[in-house]
């Protein structure tokens, strides 16, 4: 009897023992937690990123998935701010995950705020639909909070478009927040609103905005938010077309020291400053600064920074006479410009929210398996051996992930460095052809000779087909393949163009769309129908009103069949002509031979057809 009570009392004391160490825990990482925040909120960035990372090693370690959550969310906001974005996306997504399964709705809706932030910094009209979505859910949870947090990226939305709706956002923003009496987020909100007004060209308001941000941010002996403030002050005075530079160079040095004492690796500030070195004829300085800018907006992802870093030295480099500098640049501009604004360059947020939703269940699954398995082991036996085993397993199970994550996170940054660099191979042939063909479009107006002319413009259109396919290419994701039928409307329109003024409306079906061609096989086909097209606007159209041209392209078990047809009067019968078709026909049947196909001809007066099969691949 004794024995008996001797081990209930025991099993009283572990369970009781257990409980106040896990709450002990749980009470530690609130603190920690807090201490970040409040640390974040002061300006002390580096040492609020020590106590977010140290909690949430602990809480991984304790397996508590509630702070876990918080943690996650918290360092991927503060390495946001700190331009830090190799493992946002991935701590951002975790946040998400594990606030679903502990039922913390803000902490959720914040972590899919953070996820369509990382996809805004690339373009922004591809975030602006889910977050209006984003602000319905906080209106109708009648969460105060979440409402002005994502009302607050609304207006940066806005702001990167230019639609100066933003402003009054702005206004309401600060307004909340001083209501409630956050003064770090309404001297932000003000700065932000000081901003906007530049943008817009109210000066005068836009120096009022910033200096009482300044004058807050002193206030508050926040670092981070004075050397911005310093920095948009020096801004001002260039736009307002003020002859203080020596205050503007004051303001950007003071910026600088801080950002250098606290190592915040400001991105814009750099820009501002080489804009106040070239104002002071400091040329090499600037360029340096510039190249600053540069390199941090590429690091943090910042398109628009890269954008205009590269443009300003270009501009530099080319008053310095430094042609080679000022043309490499130019072209890095040139090409950031298009990705900007290619609309594939915007990443569709609903892959964003399919990647949110990807194994969310099973993540839910695995989490309740575990924390049954965990009550089973606790009912059956409390020792101290058990609970060892499970956070040893625990440790195992999170060093395999971060070793595998590590690996998954290098492979990323590879692909992405690869897809920049095919791009900009693309880029740069179409932009070598180009050059070539405006040469030949140049040299060919300075003749007085018809047929000279017409060989010119000739090869200027194949010149300009093979420039496409390069275009197409680098302005589209997936570089392997392009659609045969889109390209061909394209080509028609392109070799139209430039024999319209000398032929009559041709009506042009093609068919096709769909089909995807490889760029080896697309090239030499494109030449093909280039060399059609030139024929049929030469010779079948003449005294014509309207004319007619179908090319049909169709697949089917890997074998293209090619058909192209006009309605003129078919081959010519002149001497002089027919030496020039004869020209064009060794053209087509050695292009043809290259597809490893074989070119059928068929004329009489009912019009010209051209047949050719050739394998897809």
């Amino acid at each position: 009897m004794k024995s008996s009570s001797h081990k209930f009392f025991l099993f009283v004391l572990v369970l009781i023992s257990t409980s106040v160490f896990a709450q002990d825990n749980s009470i530690g990482l609130k603190i920690l937690l807090k201490k970040g925040q409040q640390l974040s909120y002061k300006g002390y960035f580096l040492e609020a990123q020590n106590a977010f990372e140290r909690g949430l090693n602990q809480s991984l370690k304790q397996a508590d998935i509630y702070y876990l959550a918080n943690f996650y969310l918290e360092t991927a906001d503060l390495y946001l701010l700190l331009n830090k974005v190799d493992s946002i996306e991935s701590y951002y997504a975790h946040a998400a995950y594990l606030s679903e399964v502990t039922g913390q709705d803000k902490i959720n809706l914040r972590a899919r705020i953070g996820l369509l932030e990382m996809k805004r910094r690339v373009g922004p009209s591809a975030t602006m639909e889910y977050y209006l979505d984003l602000l319905k859910e906080a209106q109708t949870a009648g969460d105060t909070d979440a409402y002005y947090i994502v009302l607050d990226k609304v207006m940066t939305v806005n702001y990167a478009m230019q639609n100066y709706v933003c402003i009054s956002q702005a206004f309401e923003c600060l307004n909340y927040y001083t209501t409630i009496g956050d003064s770090v987020k309404a001297a932000i909100k003000t700065r932000n609103i000081g901003s906007m007004y530049n943008a817009k060209g109210q000066i005068d308001s836009s120096i009022l905005m910033n200096e009482k941000a300044l004058a807050e941010f002193k206030r508050l002996k926040n670092p981070y938010f004075m050397a911005q403030a310093y920095q948009s002050l020096a801004w001002n005075i260039y736009d307002k077309g003020e002859v203080n530079k020596e205050k503007a160079l004051t303001y950007i040095t003071i910026a600088e020291e801080i950002d250098r004492k606290y190592n915040f690796q400001l991105t814009q500030l750099y820009l501002v400053k080489s804009f106040v070195m070239y104002q002071h004829n400091r040329f090499q300085d600037a360029i340096e600064s510039a190249r600053v800018s540069y390199n941090r907006g590429f690091k943090a992802k910042q398109l628009f920074i890269v954008f205009q870093s590269a443009y300003f030295m270009a501009h530099y480099f080319k008053k310095l006479n430094a042609i080679d500098s000022a043309m490499f640049y130019t072209e890095r501009y040139a090409f950031i410009k298009d990705s900007i604004r290619s609309e594939k360059q915007y990443q569709d947020a609903g892959k964003m929210q399919a990647q949110l939703e990807f194994s969310k269940d099973q993540l839910k699954q695995d989490l309740l398996k575990e924390a049954e398995l965990n009550k089973k082991q606790l009912i059956i036996n409390f020792s101290l051996l058990g609970f060892a085993l499970v956070l040893g397993i625990a440790f195992l199970l999170f060093r395999a992930y971060k070793i595998s994550k590590k690996n998954a996170d290098v492979i990323a940054q590879k692909n992405y460095e690869k897809e920049l660099l095919l791009k900009e191979i693309h880029h740069r042939v179409k932009n070598n052809l180009s050059i070539v063909s405006g040469i030949l479009d140049m040299q060919e107006r300075k003749l007085n000779n018809p047929e000279l002319s017409h060989i010119f413009r000739d090869a200027k259109n194949r010149m300009g087909s093979i420039a496409m396919v390069h275009q197409t290419l680098y302005e589209q994701e997936d570089f392997g393949k392009l659609d045969a039928g889109v390209y061909m409307e394209h080509l028609y329109k392109n070799v139209y163009s430039s024999y319209k003024r000398e032929v009559c409306k041709v009506d042009a079906k093609i068919d096709g769309t769909g089909l995807q061609m490889e760029p080896d096989v697309l090239v030499p086909l494109a030449l093909i129908v280039n060399e059609m097209l030139t024929n049929s606007f030469k010779y079948a159209f003449q005294d014509r009103e309207v004319g007619q041209i179908h090319i049909q392209l169709k697949e089917e078990k890997g074998i293209v069949s090619f058909t192209y047809s006009d309605d003129g009067p078919g081959l010519p019968q002149t001497t002089e002509v027919k030496a020039k078709a004869s020209l064009g026909t060794m053209l087509l049947n050695g292009l043809s031979k290259q597809l490893s196909g074989e070119l059928k001809q068929m004329s009489s007066s009912a019009g010209l057809m051209y047949q050719l099969s050739f394998p897809l691949s």
